[in-house]
């Protein structure tokens, strides 16, 4: 059965996957050998205007991790609602889990998590975080960002 990903953008390069439901590892074809595990979930609303400012804080983020958008899957929340995270585990290998903007519950995490703080579930490491616009703009919840980003790259 051959489902296509129907609504896709692209970020450095890359593919941001935004819609559609995956029945099998190779429709995420940019996930190969160098994937790490690294799944970064952004709310709808800033995944239609990455550019700018959003575009380099996020880019900051890859770097400082020593990542780049080859070695992450980049969703909407809207692709992991209908793609919940553990069943996309079964295709593919997931260690971290960022939400920018979004709570948990809106990606099948049936938790509260308290934002910025590293959260243990099922085997993944899991941080919630404000939008990418809110955070961009604010010293303090970088920092509380970055302060949790170190402890997930452990």
């Amino acid at each position: 059965m051959n489902h296509k990903i129907n609504n896709i953008q692209v970020f450095l390069g890359e593919k941001i996957f935004i819609s559609g439901t995956i029945h099998e590892k190779s429709q995420i074809p940019h996930l190969g050998h160098s994937f790490l595990g690294w799944v970064f979930i952004i709310r709808n609303e800033d995944i239609a205007y990455i550019e700018g400012e959003k575009l380099t804080f996020l880019n900051n983020i890859l770097k400082a991790l020593n990542l780049d958008v080859a070695n992450v899957l980049l969703a909407s929340e809207q692709f992991i609602m209908c793609n919940h995270l553990f069943v996309l585990q079964k295709y593919i290998p997931l260690k971290n889990i960022l939400l920018f903007g979004i709570l948990p519950q809106q990606v099948g995490i049936n938790f509260d998590l308290e934002k910025y703080s590293l959260n243990h579930i099922n085997g993944l490491k899991v941080v919630l975080a404000d939008s990418i616009s809110t955070i961009e703009l604010n010293q303090d919840l970088k920092k509380k960002l970055w302060s949790n980003l170190q402890k997930m790259n452990e």
